[in-house]
């Protein structure tokens, strides 16, 4: 996730001045810390950002990797609670069910933070941190959450945060003018956004500079804020790139395990002979082969051409992994199958055609 948004120009990285120490333990009700093959624990990174900052477009565009589950915000829950739309009556009543709404959103919150994911990296559209610092503080100081109602949210808050595991160990903070965000917003035309004010989105906006920039209150994690002004694909096509002779190690690692994760074909490079080679990802491969249905033409080219299948083998003792050729009739048929990466060298190249 680093190796994508450190190349996007204004991206930044703040610590919180005043860190409490935070030490994590086991609780029965919480599920056990994963990262899949019992090795590591969880990373959980937090959305954060105003209505219309391109939260859920982000969340689509990791969730396209392997090592990331994302978890968006459960909009469904809020607008049917057993046929009642908690979000549509304190969008016209906030005075009367402000409080009402912001306690089954808390309630919510807690289950998507201790929800069970398997994947290395869980990544949440907000938390249970935002829906209490931005949401219904902006609700107590406008007015339509009375001092009662808040002091009585904020200690169930505080006990939520004690009984559960909701702890975070990034913020991503989509930041953005007012002004955009609305636009976008109306552009969009949701239901349950209908008839939002252009001051709403401005007052939000301030509840999140309060706290994620001016740390009105704690922060739980260190913040990586991002200026989300513009679109996440005008983002990534305007980051100045490095070419790959440039990068460090660490960088070329990261940018070969985003391409390995997001695209079924790689060509790694076009060596002497006229020979080509391709990196064929195999690993979660109900996902791959409904993509590679998508290129056929260009796939069964390539596997035409092959003369060489290189299979990837498990590391050596010195922590290097070996090739091993493979006879390539009995292999084809079964690579998707094992979910295995495979390099095929090809005897012509690919020339012109586009790679998938």
């Amino acid at each position: 996730m680093w190796g994508y948004l450190s190349r996007m120009c204004g991206v930044s990285l703040r610590m919180p001045r005043n860190a409490p120490p935070r030490t994590r333990r086991s609780r029965q009700s919480t599920p056990p810390e994963s990262s899949g093959d019992g090795t590591g624990p969880r990373l959980t990174v937090c959305v954060e950002g105003n209505i219309g900052s391109g939260k859920s477009t982000l969340l689509k565009y990791f969730n396209r990797l392997r090592e990331v589950e994302c978890v968006p915000e459960p909009v469904d829950k809020w607008c049917d609670l057993r046929g009642h739309n908690m979000m549509g009556l304190m969008y016209r009543d906030p005075r009367r069910w402000s409080y009402a709404f912001q306690s089954y959103v808390q309630l919510t919150m807690v289950q998507s933070h201790t929800r069970s994911t398997s994947a290395p990296v869980k990544l949440m559209e907000r938390s249970i941190h935002s829906a209490r610092y931005i949401f219904t503080e902006n609700l107590h100081v406008s007015g339509n959450m009375s001092p009662a109602e808040y002091v009585a949210y904020h200690a169930w808050y505080m006990r939520l945060c004690q009984l559960f595991d909701c702890h975070a160990d990034l913020i991503v903070y989509l930041r953005t003018d007012p002004q955009v965000v609305y636009d976008r917003t109306v552009g969009r035309a949701r239901d349950e956004e209908t008839g939002l004010t252009l001051e709403l989105f401005e007052h939000l906006h301030q509840r999140y500079e309060d706290w994620l920039n001016e740390e009105k209150f704690a922060l739980p994690c260190p913040v990586l804020v991002v200026d989300a002004n513009s679109d996440l694909r005008t983002m990534y096509r305007n980051a100045p790139q490095k070419r790959r002779c440039d990068m460090n190690p660490e960088e070329l690692s990261a940018l070969e395990k985003e391409q390995f994760a997001t695209g079924p074909l790689c060509i790694l490079n076009e060596s002497v002979q006229n020979n080509t080679q391709v990196l064929i990802n195999c690993r979660n491969n109900k996902k791959l082969l409904g993509r590679v249905k998508a290129f056929d033409r260009h796939f069964n080219m390539v596997l035409e051409g092959v003369t060489e299948i290189w299979v990837e083998q498990p590391k050596t003792a010195k922590g290097q992994k070996k090739a091993k050729p493979v006879n390539r009739e009995r292999y084809i048929q079964k690579m998707f199958l094992r979910g295995d990466s495979v390099i095929i060298v090809v005897k012509n190249p690919l020339g012109n055609q586009p790679s998938a």
